[in-house]
């Protein structure tokens, strides 16, 4: 690592964390605005399942929900098929956020079931996420498939490949990120193409040229890089 880089704060090599506002939305404006309202409390819907393709960002935008409604004192839990559920139940959630419910096994989706009907029936919100819709997910047990179905349903499409870097550029416009196409050419090269991914990864890198006080060109993110590799050596 060099000199200069040991002075910038480890954080600054991570990709930004979730939120609604650094997430690609491309044909998705509609499903942000839900999750707006879902994280606020505003919604009407109780029940809302995301569905679409890997790489869509459906991680991203359940992980988004859940921090903004915390950060405005709602509890939440965000539920991973990775991990066994780490709470009862029967706690009171006023968000519960359940992702790849098609990849939960049967302890997780009998966990699920239960937390479901506690949670809407003290007026909180389920929101869940799956690769397809809730009467497609052949290993969801009929009754967790059911709840997930009796809600809003609504697919999150993912962004075209030639679509990709025009949105990107007006992304990190609209958030005063100045870069150009050759710098983002750049970034697409050396990056796998999920666009929560990148949206992270530019505000990353915006971070790091700011503590650099450099503009954003691709020696800049050449070395960002680099750095990233170092520190998970």
């Amino acid at each position: 690592m060099t000199a200069i880089a040991a002075q910038i704060p480890f954080e600054l090599f991570e990709p930004e964390a979730p939120s609604l506002d650094n997430y690609l939305m491309g044909e998705n404006e509609e499903a942000v605005a839900l999750l707006r309202g879902i994280a606020s409390g505003q919604s009407p819907h109780q029940a809302v399942t995301l569905w679409g393709g890997p790489a869509t960002g459906k991680t991203h935008l359940l992980s988004a929900a859940v921090s903004t409604a915390q950060r405005a004192g709602r509890n939440s839990l965000f539920l991973s098929s990775h991990s066994q559920p780490a709470v009862d139940p029967f706690t009171d959630l006023d968000l519960l956020a359940a992702d790849d419910v098609q990849s939960l096994d049967e302890t997780g989706q009998t966990w699920l079931f239960t937390a479901f009907n506690h949670v809407i029936a003290r007026g909180g919100i389920v929101l869940a996420a799956a690769d397809a819709p809730p009467m497609q997910l052949s290993a969801v047990r009929d009754d967790l498939r059911t709840r997930l179905g009796s809600g809003v349903v609504t697919e999150i499409r993912a962004v075209p490949q030639d679509a990709l870097a025009p949105l990107l550029l007006d992304h990190a416009l609209q958030r005063g990120v100045g870069i150009s196409e050759e710098v983002l050419t750049y970034i697409l090269s050396h990056s796998q193409r999920d666009v929560s991914h990148l949206c992270q990864l530019i505000g990353g890198i915006d971070r790091y040229s700011l503590s650099l006080k450099r503009p954003i060109t691709v020696p800049l993110v050449r070395g960002y890089f680099a750095q990233q590799m170092s520190l998970r050596r």
